[in-house]
């Protein structure tokens, strides 16, 4: 990504919000700011960069909420991953639609089980695929696959056919290297904050004196941390 000015587009399937939303937007702002053109390509009615409700706004955003929430909630494991596998083919639409306007020069997916839309479109187009990944099969997870085998099949045809992979732990990448994906594709970019978010306007000093913090340190988290984020356990 050190060529500034290039056209890239990036490829989710998240709902756009809450963690996931904070990272991809962490991403593009990036990838922004160093001079790159960036085209989202995302799930109906979602929006990384609006707020929930103004993206609830959007044309056909209900009722694309409304499926995926009943399908997450209420569809039986097999018939949700299948609803997944059936997304790569309307997504793969709609991005071919942002590449005919005008051309890429790069593909950032982020990963998602069962999903092959960037590396359909790398191999059509001939560009560089960069694959974000955040979680592989076979890790324990909340709700565990049903087509597990068909899944680490996609996952390992997408991960050899990707020019580079982007990993937020030392853990993602020790798992893939072990799956014989060759450490020199693989790039370790830990998850981050942005300092300027945190720098706070009011009196600091005060602040401690009012909350009885004065010589203490004080840590803060909120989101969700999971066993593959650090070290291999």
């Amino acid at each position: 990504m050190g060529v500034k000015g290039m056209r890239i587009l990036y490829h989710h399937r998240t709902q756009g919000q809450r963690a996931e939303g904070v990272h991809i937007r962490g991403v593009v702002q990036a990838l922004r700011n160093r001079g790159h053109e960036v085209a989202i390509v995302s799930p109906p009615g979602v929006d990384p960069f609006l707020g929930y409700e103004a993206s609830a706004r959007q044309p056909g955003a209900p009722a694309a909420a409304t499926l995926l929430a009943l399908a997450s909630r209420r569809f039986p494991e097999i018939a949700f991953e299948l609803l997944e596998l059936c997304y790569n083919f309307f997504a793969l639409r709609r991005a071919r639609r942002v590449v005919g306007n005008g051309g890429i020069d790069c593909i950032y997916e982020r990963y998602s089980f069962f999903g092959f839309v960037g590396s359909r479109l790398a191999k059509r187009y001939n560009v560089p695929l960069v694959l974000e990944i955040n979680e592989l099969t076979g890790l324990s997870r909340q709700r565990p696959l049903a087509m597990k085998r068909l899944a680490g099949a996609i996952e390992r045809h997408v991960c050899r056919s990707a020019d580079l992979l982007v990993v937020v732990s030392a853990f993602l990448r020790e798992t893939l290297a072990e799956r014989g994906i060759p450490r020199d594709k693989i790039l370790t970019e830990p998850n981050c904050v942005d300092l300027q978010w945190f720098r706070a306007q009011q009196d600091r000093p005060t602040t401690r004196a009012r909350l009885a913090l004065e010589g203490k340190i004080v840590f803060g988290f909120s989101g969700t941390f999971s066993k593959w984020d650090s070290s291999k356990p």
